[in-house]
């Protein structure tokens, strides 16, 4: 009996620790669904997701009285499970939240690979764990928990919710449960804020991206553009990008270079940055306008770093910015896989995770590079944030045309200053050389050139006139020469049918060789031929001491500059032209006056003293004092003809002794005989005193075909005039077909001077002279000249 009152005591005791068990675990259950549910009222779904995640996180750590609680989301695209910055972690630090990642694949992805809850007693031992020692030996956690976080039907994987303690933990089925519970609340949470923020981003970048547009349109500033652009894409009101670089193309070297960026080069800074900025206090409305008033743009570490990268373009490599050039698509690069298509110099400055390159495009053509990252927060990017990446790329690529276009406009407005400004020189400048000179240094302005070489052309004797040239923006003294190389640029710019010559890269042109290329170190050089009335006046030399794309633009303003250049050679020579002649009309004036003087004075005085002087020496013993003094006047009169002859020699035409006597004939001829050729046959040239000889006939007997011929003025047909310069003699013919004169004439002292001026001529050099005219019939006159050995000898 006694034993059996125990049983039966026993079993109510049993029963009684059972219920008064059962009672705490309902009262527990029940003071743990009370504060669940408290919880569940706070996690609601924010816009912001990180603020939703923040809430679960103090949530989870509360409920299940852990020191350390977080969120980790799944990346669909990576397939990793991984931290979110600065959102949704309690306890831990943010290096740990940042390293905080792993594939589905792994141990850890079981949570959501089964969709059921897992949980540790001790994970630092338990060798079934899940939980590797990666995840929680830098906490020194032990009793861990964590419940997949999964929405709808077809489980859209939004994380995993963990919760963990410093101590071992017995996790009972209530708190099992219960944590299940939680994370289901917690991802529909997580995914209301993911659809908030989705529709609330759409709107606030269509918003951006008008903004964007009428920015590009108040301003022609590329800097202050660009780091608008830049602004919006890394800003908290933009694309939230951590870092973004702008690399546009130049077209001349064939690169990408650093324009500008935006974002910190080490993690710590940019948090830094991150937190000491008041999100709620400014706009890209707002930042804009602030930027366009002041143009105060504030730069990042980055920004200086980017100015720096020069990145090539080469045709059949493999590099990523090459390939994306000549693809013209978008494309994410990781460099962990990529790092043989990375350039070392980008690596350097933009040592990154995963980063997006975008080319900006303008009529299928690429005018540069956006490249964009989240390497401080390693958030994902999505293919949302990709295609409005590209809309801004777009709106990037549409202010950089814009902006290319003013400054085209900009550019063109300056040449045509310029050239009006050389069009008043013309009128205002006397001296043709300084408009030359001012032709050059505007050359050098209007086309960013270094060194402008401009020297005027004769054609006769195909040489540069190098006494004549200008130069602005050379280092060296350097002498050019007249004549030049037939293949050098010269000759090549001679014989381009366009008349304009283009090297690009005269370095990588061995076969054209330029002492003054090496000498100025010149890598890029233009020659235009000047050109009037399809004659060439003129070359225009336009180098670089770098390498050059010529723009169209550059080489129309190019041609402008050459026709003006070319208008000013041939207004140089129309003066000197026009002078030379005025000086010439006048040396023959004064010439023939000093002719005419002189077949007067040898008639009219010297002869006549000649003739006193023989009569007073025959009577010299009558009257000795008037002998002496017809002597004196003799030796006078012939001492002041010789004067007067040696300065008729001197006052000899410029031409003759510069050229020859074939040359100033035809000049003479045609000056004074419009519509007569004369024939000249050979190219021997004979003596100084034989050239100036003949010339002087041939100017007197054109004198009298002018004033005694009676032939009309335009004397073609009726006049030949024939020079022959052999090696054994010279040759001069001289015939018209007008009304002559009398063979008695020649005999006449006083009518036929200019006749017997050129006999006197004829017998100086020992030449015979034929003289032949009858009236009505016209006149012939010929001089043979023989060369004799002393003028073989000069």
């Amino acid at each position: 009996e006694d034993v059996e009152v125990a049983r039966d005591f026993a079993q109510q005791a049993a029963i009684a620790i059972d219920n008064a068990r059962q009672y705490k675990l309902q009262k527990e259950q029940v003071e743990f669904l009370m504060r669940l549910d408290e919880h569940l009222v706070n996690i609601t779904s924010d816009p912001d997701k990180k603020v939703t995640m923040n809430k679960i996180a103090a949530a989870a750590s509360q409920l299940m009285d852990c020191e350390f609680a977080g969120v980790a989301v799944y990346d669909k695209e990576r397939k990793e499970i991984r931290a979110m910055p600065l959102a949704g972690y309690i306890g831990v630090s943010e290096e740990y939240a940042q390293n905080f990642s792993f594939p589905l694949e792994h141990m850890g992805g079981k949570v959501l690979q089964e969709k059921r809850v897992y949980y540790s007693k001790d994970a630092t031992s338990d060798s079934d764990s899940i939980f590797g020692h990666r995840l929680v030996d830098p906490l020194d956690a032990k009793g861990v928990i964590a419940a997949p976080l999964m929405v709808g039907e077809e489980n859209y994987m939004v994380g995993v919710l963990y919760a963990a303690s410093r101590s071992p933990r017995n996790w009972t089925e209530s708190q099992i449960a219960l944590f299940s519970i939680l994370s289901n609340h917690s991802a529909i949470a997580i995914r209301n804020s993911e659809l908030f923020h989705t529709k609330e981003r759409r709107a606030q970048l269509l918003d951006l991206l008008h903004h964007l547009n009428i920015a590009g349109q108040l301003t022609n500033n590329p800097e202050v553009i660009y780091n608008i652009l830049l602004t919006a894409v890394t800003a908290e009101y933009g694309l939230r990008f951590n870092r973004a670089l702008l690399l546009l193309y130049n077209k001349e070297l064939n690169v990408l270079k650093g324009f500008t960026g935006i974002g910190q080069l080490e993690r710590l800074d940019a948090f830094h940055v991150w937190e000491a900025l008041d999100e709620t206090a400014h706009s890209l409305e707002t930042y804009i306008e602030d930027v366009l008033s002041n143009e105060n743009i504030h730069y990042t570490a980055l920004h200086f770093k980017a100015k720096n990268l020069e990145i090539p373009i080469r045709a059949g490599t493999e590099d990523v910015f090459s390939h994306i050039f000549l693809s013209k698509k978008l494309e994410v690069v990781n460099p962990l896989n990529e790092r043989g298509r990375l350039p070392d110099d980008f690596f350097r400055i933009f040592d990154t995770d995963p980063f997006v390159v975008v080319p900006l495009l303008v009529n299928n053509r690429v005018m540069g590079m956006l490249v964009v990252d989240n390497k401080m927060t390693g958030d994902p990017i999505h293919q949302t944030e990709l295609d409005l990446l590209e809309s801004c790329a777009s709106q990037a690529a549409a202010a950089i045309y814009r902006s290319n276009l003013h400054q085209q406009v900009e550019d063109r407005v300056h040449v045509l200053e310029r050239l009006q400004e050389l069009t008043r020189a013309f009128s205002e400048l006397a001296e043709p050389r300084e408009v030359l000179r001012r032709i050059a240094e505007a050359t050098n302005d209007v086309l960013h050139a270094d060194i402008s070489y401009l020297a005027p052309y004769d054609q006769v004797t195909d040489e540069l006139l190098v006494e004549e040239a200008v130069t602005a923006g050379a280092q060296t003294d350097f002498k050019h020469m007249g004549t030049f190389s037939t293949h050098g640029l010269t000759a090549m710019a001679k014989q381009e049918p366009s008349g304009l010559l283009v090297i690009e890269d005269l370095k990588s042109q061995k076969d054209l060789r330029s002492r003054f290329a090496e000498q100025e170190e010149v890598h890029a050089v233009a020659v235009c031929r000047l050109e009037l009335h399809k004659k060439t006046v003129g070359m225009l030399y336009v180098n670089y001491r770098r390498p050059h794309w010529f723009s169209e633009l550059e080489l129309n303003t190019l041609l402008m500059l050459a026709g003006q250049a070319a208008v000013a050679i041939n207004n140089a020579h129309l003066s000197m032209q026009n002078e030379n002649l005025a000086t010439q009309r006048e040396r023959n004036r004064l010439r023939e006056d000093l002719h005419d003087v002189l077949n007067t004075y040898a008639f009219k005085v010297m002869e006549p003293a000649e003739s006193i002087f023989e009569k007073a020496r025959a009577n010299k013993k009558s009257d000795p004092a008037i002998a002496e003094e017809a002597e004196e006047l003799w030796r006078f009169s012939r001492h002041t003809y010789q004067q007067l002859e040696r300065i008729l020699d001197d006052m000899r035409e410029p031409i003759l002794v510069e050229r020859g006597l074939s040359e100033a004939l035809r000049n003479l001829v045609r000056s004074r005989l419009p519509g007569v050729e004369p024939v000249i046959h050979g190219e021997v040239r004979p003596s100084a005193d034989v050239e100036l000889v003949l010339y002087r006939i041939c100017q007197e007997a054109i004198s009298n075909i002018r004033k005694h011929a009676n032939l009309p003025r335009d004397s073609q047909g009726l006049v030949y005039i024939l020079l022959e310069l052999n090696a054994d003699q010279s040759r001069l013919i001289v015939q018209d077909y007008g009304s002559g004169f009398s063979p008695e004439i020649m005999k006449d002292r006083k009518r036929g001077m200019g006749l017997q001026a050129m006999q006197n001529w004829a017998r100086k050099i020992s030449a015979d002279i034929s003289i032949k005219s009858n009236m009505g019939s016209g006149t012939y006159l010929e001089v043979i000249v023989p060369v004799t050995d002393k003028e073989d000898e000069q």
